[in-house]
């Protein structure tokens, strides 16, 4: 096991700080912050293995002179020993985590390893063995997504009662990300493309068209807008997005939009008229039409299975 240090308490920062503020290195640590003031100062520092998660808001930061500013509801991976650029933003609330390379490693090494291994040799640490991720913003709907979402709660419960928080937080978020990179890696290596830094590319174009979906969910799908927002012409767009999830843009938009629709079913605040409208269909013929098409029974009966 690897004397791997842990700061078990959330420090929490809502004023203007400097980059004395940041350790010179940091361990395994967490900072939750609230921006309530308004600021040009940029606040650089180098970061090991890191998480932005943004709570409200958005977030700020420049990685090699490239500009991330992830929105409430996402996160965004760094990798070990960037040099990273961040400009406050006010309204903004988010969770910043920090994981040594050393308990990456130690979580990576593990998951790829058998279990009779493990038990015969041990876990031998091979610094040469970590991994490096893929940088970008990412929604909270994959396997670390959930999990962060879940444990923000958590996280702003222990600042506010100064809880201090187990190690083992550290490393149930190390292997969700690990868990997590590896399906983007899986769905990277879908598109048809020689090149790694290629599918790389066209692997943010196709984050970017899921973003706008699920941003646009009670409009009309629009082909043309999509690809527009996305930068690719209609046909690459579909081939691309068919290639990487295995189903067109338009089946994604209906399995959202109906998951949309059963999150409002299962609230139980709402008729289905109401439902119908708060979800962009037509009426109600058309909801129950589209939701039957995807999960294979009507949305009364789904409601009634959830009472």
């Amino acid at each position: 096991m690897i004397d791997s240090l842990f700061q078990k308490n959330v420090k929490r920062f809502d004023k203007k700080v400097k980059r004395s503020f940041f350790p010179e290195s940091f361990l395994n640590e967490i900072y939750y912050s609230t921006v309530a003031y308004e600021s040009n100062e940029y606040i650089s520092y180098t970061s090991n293995f890191s998480i932005k998660y943004v709570l409200d808001g958005k977030e700020l930061y420049f990685l090699d002179g490239k500009r991330y500013a992830p929105r409430a509801g996402q996160y965004l991976i760094i990798n070990d020993g960037r040099e990273i650029e961040t400009k406050p933003i006010k309204g903004s609330e988010g969770i910043s985590i920090f994981l040594e390379k050393k308990l990456i490693t130690e979580v990576y090494q593990t998951l790829n390893s058998g279990a009779e291994e493990l038990l015969d040799k041990g876990l031998v640490v091979n610094s040469m063995a970590c991994p490096e991720f893929f940088e970008n913003n990412f929604y909270h709907r994959d396997t670390l997504g959930l999990l962060l979402q879940k444990l923000s709660g958590t996280i702003k419960t222990s600042v506010q009662e100064a809880q201090p928080l187990r190690k083992e937080v550290y490393y149930l978020i190390a292997e969700k990300l690990i868990q997590s990179q590896k399906n983007i890696d899986t769905d990277i290596n879908q598109i048809m493309r020689v090149k790694r830094s290629t599918r790389e590319e066209l692997y943010k174009k196709v984050l970017l068209a899921k973003e706008y979906i699920h941003s646009n969910l009670r409009s009309d799908f629009n082909l043309d807008l999509l690809s527009d927002n996305v930068g690719l012409s209609k046909y690459h767009l579909i081939r691309i997005f068919k290639s990487t999830f295995f189903q067109s843009p338009y089946q994604y938009y209906l399995i959202c939009k109906v998951n949309l629709v059963k999150h409002y079913i299962e609230k139980g605040q709402h008729s289905l008229v109401e439902i119908a409208d708060l979800c962009g269909f037509n009426d109600v013929f058309v909801l129950s039409k589209t939701f039957k098409k995807i999960e294979g029974i009507t949305p009364s009966t789904f409601r009634h299975h959830t009472k």
